[in-house]
C-alpha cells in the first residue's frame, strides 16, 4: 500500500474513533419464535426503521441475557418499518429453553437496547439412538439406549408389540411417566415370544413435540417351566382312519394339549405319525376330557399319548401310552372262472390291507349253513372252491381281520355254477410237405398235401421266423377247398411281400366245428430283389424367375416324356450341391415333355443368404438324376421390426430392433427426423457404414425435443426392404438439469436447483409456448452442446478466468425444434456470486492481487466462434452479489472475472449517470458533461454505443479526472440512450455503463 493511501486510512480511521453522539436505533418489537429444530431457531420482528439496518439476534438460556450463548446478524439494506424479517439462529442445546432477543443498528445511529418483546422456547429432543435388547428370563428384557444428546431431563416412551407394532402395542413407560433413565427393565410378558420394542424423546414444550421412534429392536423371550404331565390315557373307540383318546388333566387354567399316535411303543416322540390340538380354557387338576384323531391308517397299530402345553412354557414329556389297532376296510369280493363243479373268489386288498382274511360259502344267503371255510392269509387275494354242484346257485362272504383280530364283514356275493360242458370239438389235420414253388419281389406261390375230407379251410402264413411262426407272421391268405381230400396237392399265393426278404411259409386247417390244426412244417425262400430302372436325364437350364426373403421361384427345361418327378433344391454350396442342400421340394409331372419348360418355388429359406438352386429328375421318385447347373439367387432381407430406445448416457439413447431372421451380414441403415420424416431427415447409420448388429448407440439428443427414428435392410443386391414402423423418442434431460414449461405471453422468473442462476423471461419473448431447460453442470451432463467445445472454449480464456460454479447452460425448445434465434424481447439472467465473497467485503477470494467484485461479468459460448463473448449490458448488483445481463438467445453462459484487474483501476468512477444536460438541476453536474474521476495516469477511456460501436476515444495524460461532452468523435451531440464505457490502463480495466437523457 504506498504512502497516500496510508495516510488517508489513517484519516478514516480517526474520524471514526472520534465520539459522535447519535440518536440510538429503534429496538424491533413482537419477537416471535416460529420455527424450531434441535439446535436453532427461525425468528422474526417487526423493523422499526427504515433505510439500512443490520439486526443481531442472540440467545441465551437465561432470561436476563446475562450470558449470550449464540448469535446471528442480518443485513437489510431496504427496511421499512413495521415490516416482518427474520433469521436463523444456529448452535443452540438440545431440548432445552432459550431466550431470544434482537438489537438493531441503522447507519448514522447507535445500537439500539435489546428488544423487549422477548421469546423463550424449547429446542427439539434428538432421536434417542442405538437400543438394545437383553432377555433376562422368560417374561423380563432388559432395554437400554443412547440419550444422543439429550440434556439428562429428557423424558422418554418406551413401547413394545408382538406383532411388530402392526395391529399390537404397548405403552409400559408413557411420557407422563416423567421418565428420564436411559433404560429399563419390561416385564410380564409371554415366554417364547417374539416382542419388537421402540422407544422415542420429547422435549418440554408446551405443547411437547416428541421424536421419531428408534429402530426398532426385536427378540424372543425363553419358555417357561413344562406344565404337569397328564395321566390315564386311553383309547376308547377306534374306526378304520379315527380314534377317541381319553385323559386326566393335571393343570388349572388355560391348558392346551398335544395328543399324538405313534406306530412305537418304544419312539414316541421320533414315529409320530398323527396329531391334534385340544385346548381347556378351563383345565384343572384330575378332569377327564377326550378328542379324536383323525386321518389314521386302517389296519394299523397305534399307541396314544398326551402332552400339556401352556403359553410360553415348554411341552411337558409325553404320557403313559395306550395301545390299539384300527379297524380294517371291508375287502370287496366277486366270482371268477365259474365253472361246473368249481368257482374262484377273488378281491383287491383294501386300502391299509388286512392282517388276515377267512372265507365261507353257503347255498343259503344268510350263509347258514357254512359249507367250506378257508382262512387266507394277509398276502392272498383269491381263493379256488371246488367239489361245487353244476346248476347251483352258492354265496360267497368274506371277514377282513385287523391286527387285534377284530373283523369286518364284506357283502354277502351269488353266483351260479355252469351245466356240465360239452365234449371238445375234433382237431384238423395238420397239412403236409408245404412247398414254395413261385417267387416275385411281393409274392410266393406255396404248394402242400392236404390231410382233410370235406369242405375245409387252409390259411397259408408266411413269418420271418422259424422259431416262432405264430409270432411274427407278416402276411396271410385263405384257400377254401368245399372238396377236401387226403393227400390233395393244392396250391395258393401270399401277397404283400418285402422285396429281397427271407420268409418261412407254412399251412393251417380251419373247419368250423373243429380245432384249428397246428402249422405244418414250414419250406423258407427270399424274395427277388428290386433292381432300380437308370435314372432319367437331368433339367437344363435351371433359372431363377422370383425371390422373397424366404422362397425361391426356379424355372428349368425338362429332357425327359412321361410321368417324371423333379426335385427342386437351394444349396450353399455351388461345387456340391447334393452336400449343402438346405431346402428342397418335389413336383410331380405326369406329362413330362422332353424341352417343355416348368416352374416350381423353394419354400423355408434364410432372409439375405446366397442359395445356389438347381433341380433333378427321377421316373420312379427314388432314383434321381445328377443336378442341373445351379443358378444363383439372393433372398431379400426381412423388414427391421420392434425397434426400441433405452437411455444409455447423457446424452445417447441405445437402439435395439428385431432382424426378424435377416443373416448377419445384413445391413442396416438408421434414419432420425425432429418432423416425423417430412422435411428433416438424417442418417445417423447410413448402409455405407455396414452396420450389420441389432444395436446402436445414437448421440447428441437435445433434452425436450421429439425424435423420430426408422430402420430397413438391404440385401446383398442391394434390394431395400421397407422401414420398420417409426419409434418416436422424447430425449430426457441430465440429472443435473431443471426444466420449466413457459407460456408466451406470461412472463417467468426461473431459477436453478442451486439458487445460484435465476432468469427472467418477459412476455412474447418467443412467439409460441416453450419448454426451458438447464444443466448446472454442462462439462458433465450437457443439454445439447458438445462439453468438448465448451471445454476448448474455457482452455482458450487468457485474460479473463472462469469463476468456478457458475456457469450453466440453458436451451430453448419451441414446436419440437432447438430455438436459435434472437429473442423477441431482451430475457434477464442473473447469477451469484456469493460463494467466492461470503464476507460481503467486496473483493473475491482466492485472487492474488485483490480482484473487486464489481470487475466480474456475464459472458456467453460463441458456438460458431467455439469463444466465450460478452453478455450484452454485462453489470453487476454488489448488494444483491449478482452479475447480470440481458441474453439475446441462449447458449452456455457463466461469470468471468478479468484476471489483470487490480486496485487502480477499480477506484474509477463516473457521474452523474444518468446525465440530463438541459434540465439545470444541479445535483446532476454542471451541464457541461460526465466527469470521470480518480483516474489512472495513464491509459485511455473508449466509449461505445450499445451495438458495440465506437463513440468517442479519451486518452489519459496524468490527470485524476477527465471528461466527456456527450460528442462522438465528429463534435456532434449524441443521441438519448444507454452507452459503454472501458477504461484500460497498464493491464488492468473497467468497464460502466452511461445514460444520457436529453
Amino acid at each position: 500500500m504506498n504512502a497516500t493511501k496510508m495516510v488517508l486510512l489513517s484519516a478514516i480511521l480517526a474520524a471514526l474513533a472520534t465520539p459522535v453522539w447519535a440518536a440510538p436505533t429503534t429496538k424491533p418489537t413482537n419477537i416471535l419464535i416460529v420455527e424450531i429444530t434441535t439446535q436453532s431457531f427461525f425468528v422474526t420482528w417487526s423493523e422499526k426503521e427504515a433505510g439500512d439496518v443490520t439486526y443481531t439476534l442472540v440467545a441465551s438460556t437465561e432470561s436476563s441475557f446475562n450470558s449470550i450463548l449464540s448469535s446471528a446478524t442480518l443485513r437489510n439494506a431496504a427496511s421499512v418499518v413495521n415490516r416482518t424479517t427474520g433469521t436463523r439462529v444456529n448452535g443452540l442445546m438440545v431440548n432445552t429453553r432459550h431466550w431470544v432477543a434482537v438489537y438493531a443498528l441503522k447507519v448514522g445511529k447507535d445500537l439500539s437496547d435489546l428488544s423487549n418483546d422477548k421469546d423463550n422456547d424449547f429446542t427439539l429432543a434428538n432421536p434417542p439412538s442405538n437400543l438394545a435388547a437383553q432377555v433376562l428370563e422368560d417374561a423380563e428384557v432388559f432395554l437400554s439406549w443412547n440419550a444422543n444428546g439429550n440434556p439428562s431431563n429428557t423424558r422418554y416412551e418406551v413401547g413394545f408389540s408382538s406383532d411388530n407394532f402392526t395391529a399390537y402395542f404397548s405403552t409400559p413407560i408413557r411420557f407422563n411417566d416423567n421418565y428420564t433413565l436411559t433404560q429399563t427393565t419390561i416385564t410380564s410378558l409371554g415366554g417364547d415370544t417374539v416382542y419388537s420394542f421402540r422407544v422415542k424423546a420429547r422435549n418440554e414444550d408446551t405443547p411437547k413435540v416428541a421424536t421419531a421412534y428408534t429402530l426398532v429392536v426385536s427378540t424372543r423371550t425363553l419358555l417357561a417351566p413344562a406344565p404337569e404331565i397328564p395321566t390315564l390315557t386311553k383309547i376308547q373307540e377306534v374306526s378304520t382312519t379315527t380314534a377317541l383318546v381319553e385323559w386326566k388333566e393335571k393343570n388349572s387354567g388355560y391348558t392346551s394339549f398335544i395328543v399324538s399316535v405313534s406306530t412305537s411303543n418304544a419312539d414316541l416322540a421320533g414315529t409320530i405319525v398323527s396329531s391334534t390340538v385340544f385346548a381347556d380354557p378351563n383345565a384343572s387338576s384330575n378332569k377327564i376330557v377326550e378328542t379324536t384323531l383323525v386321518n389314521l391308517t386302517p389296519n394299523t397299530s397305534y399307541h396314544a399319548s398326551v402332552r400339556s402345553v401352556k403359553p410360553g412354557t415348554k411341552t411337558s414329556d409325553f404320557s403313559a401310552p395306550d395301545s390299539a389297532s384300527t379297524l380294517v376296510n371291508a375287502a370287496a369280493p366277486a366270482f371268477s372262472s365259474v365253472h361246473a363243479t368249481s368257482v374262484t373268489v377273488s378281491w383287491t386288498a383294501p386300502l391299509g390291507g388286512a392282517s388276515g382274511y377267512k372265507l365261507q360259502l353257503s347255498v343259503q344267503s344268510d350263509m347258514t349253513p357254512v359249507l367250506k371255510s378257508s382262512t387266507v392269509a394277509a398276502g392272498i387275494t383269491s381263493v379256488p372252491l371246488t367239489g361245487l354242484t353244476a346248476l347251483t346257485t352258492y354265496y360267497a362272504r368274506l371277514t377282513s381281520f385287523n391286527p387285534d383280530d377284530v373283523a369286518t364283514l364284506s357283502a354277502v356275493i351269488s353266483t351260479k355254477t355252469t351245466a356240465v360242458p360239452p365234449p371238445p370239438p375234433p382237431q384238423a389235420q395238420q397239412p403236409t410237405l408245404t412247398t414254395v414253388i413261385a417267387i416275385t419281389t411281393a409274392s410266393m406261390t406255396v404248394t402242400w398235401k392236404e390231410k382233410n375230407s370235406g369242405s375245409f379251410d387252409y390259411i397259408v402264413s408266411a413269418s420271418t421266423s422259424d422259431a416262432n411262426l405264430a409270432g411274427t407272421i407278416i402276411s396271410s391268405t385263405t384257400l377254401t377247398d368245399a372238396a377236401s381230400d387226403v393227400n390233395k396237392i393244392t396250391t395258393a399265393t401270399i401277397s404283400g411281400l418285402t422285396p429281397n426278404t427271407l420268409y418261412h411259409v407254412s399251412v393251417r386247417a380251419v373247419k368250423t366245428g373243429f380245432q384249428t390244426s397246428g402249422f405244418s412244417f414250414p419250406d423258407s425262400a427270399t424274395t427277388l430283389a428290386i433292381v432300380a430302372p437308370a435314372p432319367p436325364d437331368k433339367p437344363t437350364f435351371t433359372e431363377v424367375t422370383q425371390k422373397t426373403t424366404d422362397t425361391v421361384t426356379v424355372q428349368w427345361k425338362e429332357r425327359n416324356d412321361g410321368d417324371i418327378t423333379f426335385k427342386l433344391a437351394a444349396a450353399l454350396d455351388a461345387g456340391d450341391i447334393a452336400g449343402t442342400i438346405v431346402s428342397s421340394r418335389t413336383i410331380q409331372d405326369s406329362s413330362s415333355l422332353k424341352e417343355k419348360t416348368a416352374a416350381g418355388t423353394i419354400l423355408g429359406l434364410t432372409p439375405n443368404t446366397v442359395y445356389w438352386v438347381s433341380v433333378a429328375a427321377s421316373k420312379d421318385g427314388i432314383n434321381f438324376s445328377d443336378f442341373s447347373s445351379p443358378d444363383q439367387a439372393v433372398t431379400l432381407a426381412s423388414r427391421p421390426t420392434d425397434l426400441t430406445a433405452t437411455k444409455a448416457a447423457k446424452t445417447s439413447y441405445l437402439l435395439e430392433w428385431n432382424t426378424n431372421n435377416n443373416s448377419s451380414d445384413t445391413a442396416y441403415e438408421l434414419a432420425r427426423s425432429l418432423d416425423n420424416f417430412q422435411t428433416d431427415i438424417s442418417t445417423p447409420i447410413p448402409f455405407s457404414l455396414n452396420w450389420t448388429d441389432d444395436q446402436a448407440i445414437v448421440v447428441g439428443f437435445v433434452p425436450g425435443l421429439t425424435y423420430h427414428f426408422r430402420i430397413r435392410a438391404q440385401n446383398q443386391e442391394g434390394i431395400l426392404t421397407d422401414y420398420s414402423e417409426t419409434l418416436q423418442i422424447l430425449a430426457e434431460p441430465p440429472p443435473t438439469s431443471s426444466s420449466a414449461a413457459i407460456v408466451s405471453n406470461i412472463a417467468y422468473l426461473i431459477a436453478d436447483p442451486l439458487g445460484v442462476a435465476h432468469l427472467v423471461l418477459n412476455p412474447k419473448v418467443v412467439n409460441d409456448d416453450a419448454t426451458l431447460y438447464f444443466s448446472i453442470d454442462p462439462l458433465n451432463n450437457p443439454l445439447h452442446i458438445d462439453p468438448l467445445k465448451l471445454q476448448t472454449a474455457i482452455n482458450s480464456l487468457r485474460e479473463e478466468k472462469l469463476l468456478p460454479g457458475t456457469l450453466r447452460e440453458f436451451s430453448l425448445i419451441v414446436n419440437n425444434q432447438l430455438f436459435t434465434d434472437n429473442f423477441n424481447n431482451p430475457a434477464r439472467l442473473e447469477i451469484s456470486y456469493a460463494a467466492q465473497d461470503p464476507n460481503k467485503d467486496g473483493f473475491l477470494d482466492g485472487f492474488q492481487p485483490p480482484v473487486r467484485a464489481e470487475r466480474l461479468g456475464l459472458w456467453v459460448l460463441s458456438e460458431a466462434n467455439g469463444a466465450f463473448l460478452p453478455c450484452p449490458d454485462s453489470s453487476v448488483d454488489t448488494t444483491k452479489q449478482i452479475v447480470f445481463c440481458f441474453p439475446k438467445h441462449f447458449s452456455a453462459y457463466a461469470v468471468l472475472v478479468d484476471v489483470r484487474t487490480i486496485l487502480g483501476v477499480a477506484d474509477s468512477v463516473a457521474y452523474p449517470v444518468p446525465w440530463r444536460p438541459n434540465d439545470n438541476d444541479p445535483s446532476n453536474g454542471d451541464g457541461s458533461g460526465i466527469t470521470f474521476d480518480n483516474l489512472p495516469s495513464t491509459g485511455e477511456i473508449t466509449i461505445y454505443d450499445f451495438q458495440g460501436n465506437i463513440v468517442k476515444t479519451l486518452k489519459l495524460a496524468g490527470a485524476s479526472q477527465s471528461k466527456w461532452d456527450g460528442r462522438n468523435e465528429e463534435g456532434e451531440n449524441v443521441a438519448s440512450g444507454v452507452y459503454i464505457w472501458r477504461l484500460v490502463s497498464s493491464g488492468s480495466s473497467k468497464t460502466g455503463k452511461l445514460m444520457i437523457i436529453r
